[in-house]
Parts: structure tokens; C-alpha cells; sequence
């Protein structure tokens, strides 16, 4: 799903904003998406699926672990711009 999400919001912004803010906007997402998926499993499951140990989420969210989603999200999205068409989703 994260992967999904960064996909098409890249496709959707490429024209639109600077690789810079392609980056910074994927990044927010998964975090984002990592949080709601972190406080979901606790409020209905009543379930830590992972913990960093960490107030954030109820431990979903991790300073070292959002670090490497960052670096994840400038490497795919260079490699987006590198080797996915422009134009994929025109008519």
C-alpha cells in the first residue's frame, strides 16, 4: 500500500512540484500512513504490532525508523525519475 501511495503521488505531482517536494510529500504519506495503520492495530486489535519505543502513535512511529523511510524515498523517487515514463497515466 505505501508503495502504491508513493507511485501515484509521484505520477500525480511530477509536473506539478520539484523533486525536493516529491520526496518531502511521499515521506510525510508513509509516515502518516505508518502512524493510522499504528493506531488502528492498538485502539481496535488492543495490539502493538511493533513498538519503537517511542510516544509517538503508541510506539508506531520511530525517529531512526522514519530516517530510513526518508533515505528509502529519495532513492525510489530518483529512480522514478530515472526510469518511469513522463507521460504515464496520459491519454
Amino acid at each position: 500500500i505505501g508503495f502504491l501511495l508513493v507511485i501515484n503521488t509521484y505520477l500525480f505531482c511530477q509536473s506539478r512540484l520539484s523533486t525536493f517536494w516529491i520526496i518531502f510529500v511521499c515521506f510525510l504519506l508513509v509516515v502518516i500512513l505508518e502512524c493510522l495503520i499504528a493506531v488502528i492495530n492498538y485502539r481496535v486489535f488492543n495490539k502493538k504490532t511493533w513498538d519503537y519505543d517511542t510516544n509517538l502513535c503508541y510506539g508506531g512511529i520511530g525517529y531512526i525508523q522514519s530516517l530510513y523511510w526518508l533515505i528509502l524515498m529519495s532513492v525510489v523517487i530518483f529512480l522514478f525519475d530515472r526510469f518511469l515514463p513522463v507521460n504515464l497515466y496520459s491519454n
